[in-house]
């Protein structure tokens, strides 16, 4: 074909490629950038924002089926104007950038966009426009508007934390002025004390927050950064957050100081970060323990596994876990006892089972134990199962009827997920009885389940796909 292509007058060939061109988008697109990008140095940048609009126009919602399709074509715009920058047009991608964010932004909101693509297209986006702008330095205090209300405006964070990002291209003079306008916006912001309500469905204040933040930390004040984050104290974790700047930079008897305050602003509700990186603090002084009362006071409160993870770490650096162990699993017995006896208890404590003490011997790898407390007074669904794959190497035997009575579980639902954690279960069995010798057993169990299933036509067919079938 290369062949008679060059045997062909050239005119033909351009009436072969313009004839094409009219019934395919994309490639008419690329030829127009090319053509506008192959002229002298003032380039047409009509041809790129066409590009773009014809990308991003729908004829109504772009479903998942269409979704990939319609973000290549989105994909080939945006490469047409990186080239642009390769070429060093830079000023002009910073203007064609922005265009194409504010575009995309919209075309998002008329797209299912489950799979992520044009979420991954605005970010495209913001790094060219960050590579134009090295490039083409524009004017820092212009650049400093645009980048502050596109920050404030965008409902998929275009350009957060921009003040840190372009903090080399905007200068002295472009911070400045950033720091301007994000200080008339923060002069609005009231404070929020412990508890205090006023955050709900605020995005505004979460983007002039972070703007500040950001602000803060370019300039390198520690305390500025601080005072920022001590205009929302509504939650413990605002707390934390200040404990954690002050940890950060070395001033570590301040974070002490600023967890402590979170503890004690909040006594009803503890946040157990807070309470973790007070006792770690505690810890780091030789304060065990106050540290230690910290995260038993935490474990009371709710006796879980990740409360007793954050326990036993604790102990562990106290080595005095031993004795710890011994009194938290003590106090799960009697709450699971008490439990079953009220009909007041709370809700996490309201099974009548053994599932909290079993989950924490299973994560401490004591197999043998946490199947025995199973045994004596039952656990959740979950977690027989858990055992069962734990207990297959050594005890074959005792994995087949718990994977027999989820079988049966799941197939009370008719659905194809059901089905197929039935046949999944269906084949570890058979391993497990080939492994006792009991192969025909496992046979009769396969023939009474598909007579008592025959109704599960995509259950049967499952079957029939099978080695073992």
């Amino acid at each position: 074909m290369k062949t008679w292509l060059r045997s062909r007058d050239k005119e033909e060939l351009v009436g072969l490629v313009v004839e094409q061109a009219r019934t395919d988008v994309r490639l008419e697109q690329k030829l127009r950038l090319a053509a506008a990008t192959s002229r002298a140095k003032a380039i047409d940048l009509a041809p790129y924002r066409a590009a773009l609009l014809q990308a991003v126009v729908t004829d109504g919602y772009v479903d998942y089926r269409r979704a990939a399709d319609y973000a290549s074509g989105i994909e080939e715009a945006v490469e047409g104007i990186e080239e642009l920058l390769d070429a060093g047009y830079a000023a002009e991608v910073v203007e064609l950038a922005e265009e194409a964010l504010g575009l995309v932004e919209k075309a998002v909101e008329s797209c299912d966009d489950s799979d992520g693509s044009l979420g991954g297209i605005l970010e495209n986006l913001q790094d060219l426009h960050f590579e134009a702008c090295r490039k083409a330095r524009p004017d820092p205090e212009a650049l400093a508007d645009r980048l502050f209300q596109i920050e404030m405006e965008s409902g998929f964070d275009v350009f957060h934390g921009a003040a840190e990002r372009y903090a080399s291209v905007l200068g002295p003079a472009g911070l400045a002025a950033y720091r301007r306008l994000a200080e008339e916006r923060w002069s609005d912001i009231r404070p929020l004390g412990p508890g205090e309500k006023g955050r709900s469905g605020a995005a505004g204040r979460f983007r002039i927050t972070a703007v500040m933040a950001a602000l803060a930390r370019v300039s390198g004040d520690v305390e500025a950064l601080v005072a920022v984050q001590k205009r929302d104290l509504s939650t413990p974790y605002d707390f934390l957050t200040i404990a954690e700047t002050y940890g950060k930079t070395g001033k570590g008897d301040l974070a002490i100081e600023w967890a402590e305050k979170g503890v004690a602003a909040f006594p009803d509700r503890p946040d157990p970060r807070l309470t973790e990186f007070l006792a770690d603090r505690y810890l780091g002084k030789g304060r065990g323990e106050e540290a230690m009362a910290l995260l038993w006071a935490q474990f009371t409160r709710r006796p879980r596994l990740p409360e007793y993870q954050a326990l036993r770490k604790g102990a562990t650096r106290t080595r005095a876990w031993p004795a710890w162990r011994q009194k938290a699993l003590e106090l799960i017995r009697e709450q699971t006892e008490e439990a079953g006896e009220s009909a007041d208890a709370p809700c996490f404590l309201q099974r009548q089972d053994r599932s909290r003490l079993v989950e924490i011997l299973l994560w401490e790898k004591r197999i043998d134990a946490a199947w025995e407390e199973a045994r004596s007074g039952g656990c959740s669904a979950a977690l027989w199962l858990q055992l069962a794959r734990e207990r297959e190497r050594m005890h074959p035997e005792d994995a087949v009827p718990i994977y027999v009575s989820e079988i049966e579980r799941a197939l009370r639902s008719a659905n194809d997920r059901a089905y197929h954690t039935a046949v999944d279960l269906l084949k570890r069995i058979d391993g497990l009885m080939v492994r006792l010798g009991r192969k025909v057993e496992f046979d009769r169990m396969l023939v009474s389940l598909r007579t008592t299933h025959k109704a599960k036509r995509n259950l049967l067919k499952l079957l029939d796909r099978t080695s073992w079938a």
